[in-house]
């Protein structure tokens, strides 16, 4: 499916605290891309001074694909109030406002975002949710179950029409995902190559009635698994059956040859049985498991769940998309299993991610561009960790993100404002605003042409608990097909 003309982009600005360990600390100037949103790529994130009172250094953490960044070096140590009180500067906001750094590079712009863009509902219900496409609320579909914080499972990730689909932004040609993994798993993969010099539509039919084939495969090792797991025959298996079934499985997660019959032997004949794909429960073998048993998927389980995946990272792929229907769950002779039966339908569906175009033909009121454009913007505005429940299309949003520390991390956000770009300027973004920024970067490395760096703009002072602190800018850009395509 052809996607001219049309991209995503949202553009972040604003400073990072740095404390140099003297005056003459270097002030360095770089550039960094990633295919991750919240990036911790090669060379970031960098050191923004040293806490004393844990024995780390604190690090800087930008959101964005393309982050164009000043960083001081070496860094000095605080001690744990003045810490502190760097964050909640950082979190204040009180002069490190980035709007002036967008405005420098894009006036012509900058200067046209009124207040009254297109609102986007960022519910907090929402905040765990970590695919764009299982972003709801913005749609306007309502918020989604809260997600787990640690080893419970997820809810699926969406019931649309009163149909379920786990939906997934990674596409099947990456392993350890969904159920993805072993030579079964490599198999696969080589297969899709040998389809290549197919016509187009042929090819992503085979893609997906082979993957379809790897799927029915893999039930085969899982159904015996979870028979051993279960131990005995009951009349009525339920949802509570299959919470004990879950449990099991988790000790099988880790490849174990011993447990209860799963030994060595048994493996041989698991391969046998299952063709070519290996007969072994891995972590991700048992996280699919458990997710299907979960107490709050086992109802959908049980009329049958849909996956959604893009067929692959390549160019010639991009933008197509494989559901794979359905996974049920069933009781078979006493036993809760997967329905092999069940699962006979490869549908390859055209969109900007998996779920898109079905979910936007089920809405009167929007297009696929709409749906997947407002789900990316609300999943970017998340990861720069926005609080508050709306945020406008195509207009500066001051955001509260800096000082914030990252969930189970050291890292620490810089101060944010954040612009979600409409279709006409997301377009420009990606033939000409974000080259503008590559191209002056370069000649400033190149040539030492100032304009790149006259429009990021010089170090502020920012005095802390008496000490003299450096905000440093940056500028970066979130753009949906450098995450989803790298």
């Amino acid at each position: 499916m052809s996607r001219a003309n049309e991209a995503f982009i949202t553009m972040l600005a604003g400073y990072q605290l740095f404390k140099p360990k003297t005056k003459n600390s270097n002030i360095y100037l770089d550039k960094r891309r990633t295919s991750s949103s919240t990036t911790s790529g090669k060379g970031l994130p960098v050191n923004l001074w040293y806490n004393e009172s844990v024995g780390k250094h604190r690090e800087g953490l930008y959101v964005g694909n393309r982050i164009f960044f000043k960083y001081a070096d070496p860094v000095g140590s605080v001690n744990k109030k003045t810490d502190l009180e760097a964050r909640r500067t950082l979190q204040s906001g009180q002069g490190l406002r980035g709007d002036t750094i967008l405005n420098n590079f894009f006036p012509e712009m900058i200067a046209r975002l009124k207040t009254d863009g297109l609102k986007i509902p960022l519910p907090k219900d929402e905040k765990g949710v970590s695919a764009a496409s299982e972003r709801m609320a913005p749609i306007g579909l309502g918020v989604r179950e809260q997600r787990q914080e640690f080893a419970g499972a997820d809810p699926v990730d969406v019931v649309f029409n009163k149909k379920g689909y786990q939906t997934s932004f990674t596409a099947l040609t990456a392993s350890d995902h969904h159920g993805l993994y072993g030579r079964g798993h490599d198999a696969m993969v080589q297969d899709f190559k040998s389809y290549t010099n197919r016509p187009r539509a042929e090819k992503h039919q085979a893609m997906g009635n082979r993957a379809l084939s790897y799927y029915k495969d893999r039930l085969l090792v899982w159904n015996r698994a979870m028979k051993q797991a279960q131990g005995k025959a009951l009349k009525k298996p339920t949802a509570s059956t299959a919470n004990r079934i879950r449990n099991q499985i988790a000790q099988m997660g880790g490849g174990m040859s011993n447990y209860r019959g799963f030994q060595i032997a048994n493996t041989r004949g698991f391969r046998q049985m299952a063709g070519n794909v290996t007969g072994y429960i891995n972590k991700t073998a048992a996280s699919f498991i458990r997710t299907a048993l979960g107490k709050k998927n086992f109802g959908n389980y049980s009329q049958g769940v849909t996956y959604a995946f893009p067929l692959s990272r390549s160019k010639e792929d991009r933008y197509v998309n494989v559901h794979l229907s359905y996974f049920k769950l069933f009781n078979n002779k006493g036993f809760i299993q997967f329905d092999r039966n069940a699962l006979n339908k490869a549908t390859i569906i055209g969109g900007h991610d998996a779920m898109s175009a079905t979910l936007a033909a089920g809405l009167s009121e929007q297009n696929e561009y709409s749906v997947a454009a407002n789900q990316f913007h609300a999943q970017i505005a998340s990861e720069a960790k926005v609080e508050g429940e709306t945020r406008y299309m195509s207009m500066v949003n001051a955001e509260r993100a800096g000082g914030t520390v990252a969930k189970f991390s050291k890292r620490i956000y810089p101060s944010i404002d954040l612009v979600a770009a409409n279709k006409q300027m997301s377009m420009f973004l990606k033939t000409f605003g974000v080259k503008r920024v590559k191209n002056w970067f370069k000649s400033y490395t190149n040539r030492n042409d100032s304009k790149f760096v006259d429009s990021l703009g010089d170090k502020k002072n920012i005095m802390v608990d008496n000490k003299k602190f450096w905000a440093l800018p940056y500028i970066s850009f979130a753009d949906y097909d450098e995450r989803r395509f790298g």
